[in-house]
């Protein structure tokens, strides 16, 4: 059974989640905006005949509907952005999830540990992303083992060999070969 894989914060980058968020009311605000002042301006040139509280009302399309266009694109507006803002907090985190994520395991890597957990939830973006990030580990996992292995194989071999060198090479043998050991080290393999 898998264990439980949901974030507990949903904010996880607030400067984008509430940046992408915002920009995406703002369009849908400013096109509804834009959608009334059509409407308005369209139905100005023409005329209603009307009839309140007993009279016969001749008005402008555009003031007769004023009122009940503007209730409808604000209720409507109002739903919408709820709607929509629900949907781009989801969205954005997806995409801010992952890249968290992400990030954690790299530094990981840049520590010298390969033992990096890329395994994203199935609904998540950047999933290809983390595939590859996991094959890369992977890779330099094998790499670090195989140089590792042949550093071993040096190590042994010149140590069997009691260090056979000129006398003055031996301690700068010694010296290169301390240093490339503590660079292999750093990386911690399993």
């Amino acid at each position: 059974m898998q264990p439980n894989r949901r974030r507990k914060k949903m904010l996880l980058n607030k400067a984008f989640q509430l940046r992408f968020i915002v920009r995406f009311a703002l369009i849908t605000f400013c096109s509804s905006l834009l959608f009334g002042g059509l409407v308005y301006f369209l139905s100005s040139s023409s005329t209603t005949v009307a009839i309140e509280n007993t009279k016969v009302f001749v008005k402008p399309t555009s003031d007769f509907i004023l009122p009940s266009l503007g209730l409808t694109m604000l209720m409507v507006l109002a739903v919408s952005c709820l709607a929509m803002v629900a949907m781009l907090m989801y969205v954005s985190h997806t995409i801010a999830g992952p890249e968290y994520r992400l990030n954690q395991e790299i530094l990981k890597i840049k520590e010298g540990r390969f033992d990096g957990n890329f395994i994203l939830r199935k609904n998540d973006q950047l999933k290809a992303l983390a595939d590859n990030l996991k094959e890369c580990e992977i890779v330099l996992r094998e790499k670090h083992i195989g140089l590792r292995r042949q550093w071993d194989e040096l190590a042994f071999y010149l140590k069997d060999r009691n260090y056979k060198l000129a006398d003055d090479d031996i301690a700068r043998v010694k010296k290169i070969m301390d240093g490339v050991n503590t660079k292999i080290k750093f990386f911690k393999c399993q």
